[in-house]
């Protein structure tokens, strides 16, 4: 997958790219501060997510994306 840019209302810059580990922990922290996450995951236990995030990006069905602004993820998509 290529990035893609987007250019946003405040002037600002959005790049939607393919995921890779060194998002991991960003990812989680969308996933714990989302109204679902907040009782089912929990950022204290990496190891789950690595390997759940390895299993996902060696599967060639499988897409993960993040939607980046500035240097922070703001979005993750599967």
């Amino acid at each position: 997958m290529t990035s893609t840019e987007f250019d946003l209302t405040d002037g600002s810059t959005c790049v939607v790219r393919e995921a890779v580990a060194s998002d991991l922990q960003s990812i989680v922290a969308l996933l714990v501060a989302d109204p679902l996450g907040l009782t089912r995951e929990r950022a204290d236990d990496m190891d789950r997510y690595r390997t759940a995030f390895d299993d996902i990006s060696s599967d060639p069905r499988n897409l993960q994306v993040v939607a980046v602004h500035g240097d922070e993820v703001v979005g993750a998509l599967q």
